[in-house]
C-alpha cells in the first residue's frame, strides 16, 4: 500500500482500460494516451494487445453490460 503522506494507506485500485482499434492503428495516438494517463499520476501495471472476435465482444459486453453504462455516462461527463 501507498502511504498519502499524513501515514494514511492508500488501498491499490485497478482500473480495465480498452483502446478502440481505430485509435492502436496509429502509434502515436497510442503513445499519447499512455502519457495522458501517467501525466495523471496513474501508473500502467500491464498491457496486452487482443484481438477479440464477434463472440470475445459479445461476451465481454453482455458481462459487464451494466457497468459500462455507468463508464459512459461519468467519461461523457468528464470530457464536458
Amino acid at each position: 500500500m501507498e502511504s498519502l503522506g499524513r501515514g494514511v494507506p492508500r488501498l491499490l485500485q485497478l482500473t480495465l482500460a480498452l483502446i478502440k482499434p481505430d485509435a492502436v492503428a496509429h502509434p502515436l495516438v497510442v503513445e499519447a494516451i499512455h502519457q495522458q494517463i501517467l501525466s495523471n499520476q496513474l501508473l500502467i501495471v500491464r498491457t496486452r494487445d487482443l484481438v477479440w472476435g464477434r463472440e470475445d465482444c459479445q461476451r465481454f459486453y453482455q458481462e459487464h453490460s451494466g457497468r459500462l453504462a455507468l463508464l459512459r455516462g461519468i467519461m461523457i461527463r468528464g470530457q464536458t
